[in-house]
């Protein structure tokens, strides 16, 4: 009976731990203003494939940002359990909802000058990963946005491609050093981050204005001349009709007694 109690007890148990097991989430970071580079600790303890980042990761991130006053925020983890479907959208949909979300809310954190990179590496396939970036509104006004970074040619999956799964931290840096180099080719053509939404929409209002007030001109005009109903020669009077001649054209007379145009 002993026995059959003990055997009963460990049941209970193994049933009870495998769903803490399998409900073993994404490993995400809280914020620190002080700190911009994070690493899961199932990454960095990997019993075959470990990931570690030199100790000047950091320093190296710090000097790019600089250069135009980026917050710059890199999140390495590993899938989690709860992660299903489409694994190229595990890192978007965590950053742009999960992560952002949590992060936006917290001390020190300031949304304009920020770029967030999230490494998503799948745990049953350590070769292939996600990979997702998040911008700020300063990066937004030189055309640096999601729609950007989800470009196969744009700053992320360039990088991801010329340095994963070889060499994450080589990757950070390529993404952030490739965000450096389009805001430098923005400048120097002339486009400015955070006019150049609103001249284009000036520049619409603008024309749309011109071609308004042209077309009021040709409208006053062509009532000065009598609305089209002015005929040649020596046509009288009664060739003008109460649907052709409105008070504005006709005088205070309305259409009689040559009140529309040299008539007669």
């Amino acid at each position: 009976m002993k026995v059959l109690t003990l055997l009963i007890a460990f049941t209970l148990a193994l049933v009870a731990g495998a769903p803490a097991a399998r409900a073993a989430e994404t490993w995400l970071p809280e914020f620190d203003a002080s700190k911009h580079v994070y690493l899961a600790p199932q990454l960095a303890n990997h019993p075959s494939k470990p990931v570690t980042f030199s100790e000047d990761f950091e320093a190296k991130i710090n000097e790019l940002a600089k250069k135009h006053g980026l917050s710059i925020y890199v999140i390495a983890t590993e899938q989690g359990d709860e992660l299903e479907g489409d694994r190229s959208r595990f890192a978007p949909n965590l950053l742009h909802t999960t992560l952002y979300g949590r992060w936006r809310v917290q001390p020190g954190f300031s949304e304009d000058r920020i770029l967030m990179i999230l490494w998503v590496r799948f745990k049953e396939d350590p070769d292939h990963s996600s990979f997702a970036a998040r911008s700020g509104s300063f990066l937004h006004g030189y055309g640096i946005d999601r729609q950007r970074f989800f470009d196969p040619n744009g700053p992320v999956l360039s990088a991801k491609r010329q340095f994963m799964p070889q060499d994450p931290q080589g990757a950070f840096l390529a993404v952030i050093k490739n965000v450096n180099d389009e805001v430098d080719s923005k400048i120097a053509s002339g486009s400015s981050g955070s006019t150049s939404g609103g001249a284009g929409a000036f520049i619409l209002v603008a024309g749309l204005a011109i071609i308004g007030f042209l077309l009021l001109v040709w409208f006053i005009r062509w009532l000065a001349a009598g609305g089209g109903s002015q005929s040649s020669g020596g046509s009288s009077g009664s060739s003008c009709s109460s649907s052709s001649c409105g008070a504005s054209s006709c005088g205070g007379g309305g259409c009689g007694g040559g009140g529309c145009g040299g008539g007669g």
